[in-house]
């Protein structure tokens, strides 16, 4: 069974304002994202990791087939705290996590579809576009106990240097699976 773990903790400080709430498409930033994941008929369980405005997120998607759980440590920590708190929220069945951003609304089912087609035991699948990483990345349960052993300043490339040997490269044509929003700048570029 293969659970989604999508992060939605951040503080968006270089936004200036909650980038999950930002007009993108024919709704927002997290309501695009949440819609392509749970098109994908793979996807058994969605866990939403929330930390800044966590009441405000979890009201918003009410009507959606997700869980909201709190990572109480979204103002100190990276988001490899968020991926722990979303590993750690899933049921013991799910064999692999597929870890999406919150504000990469470009994100399309066929991608995430691929992602999780290319699964394989103990092999972490990774997309990328011109030889660089992106998400969503598709780990499967042999590896959580090396992520959930890290402490809260390390990141998930630590984990994906030591797993080198088991990684899965899926290479993708366009630039989608980069495309996240940080900056008032980047959600105008994805919006042109």
């Amino acid at each position: 069974m293969i659970a989604a773990i999508v992060l939605a903790a951040g503080q968006s400080r270089r936004m200036g304002q909650n980038k999950l709430f930002l007009p993108y498409a024919q709704s927002t930033v997290i309501d695009t994202i949440l819609t392509e994941v749970a098109a994908c008929a793979d996807v058994r369980d969605i866990v939403v990791v929330t930390g800044h405005e966590a009441e405000r997120v979890a009201e918003h998607l009410k009507t959606y087939p997700v869980r909201c759980v709190f990572n109480p440590a979204y103002v100190l920590a990276e988001m490899l705290v968020s991926i722990q708190t979303g590993l750690r929220a899933l049921p013991d069945e799910v064999t692999a996590a597929l870890i999406v951003l919150g504000d990469q609304p470009r994100l399309q089912r066929e991608i995430v579809q691929r992602v999780i087609d290319a699964a394989e035991p103990n092999t972490l699948i990774v997309p990328s576009f011109q030889m660089k990483r992106g998400h969503p990345i598709l780990i499967p349960r042999s590896v959580w106990p090396s992520i959930l052993a890290l402490p809260p300043e390390a990141s998930l490339r630590d984990v994906i240097r030591a797993h080198a040997d088991h990684i899965r490269y899926i290479t993708f044509d366009d630039d989608s699976v980069l495309r996240d929003i940080d900056t008032p700048e980047d959600y105008q570029n994805l919006k042109s």
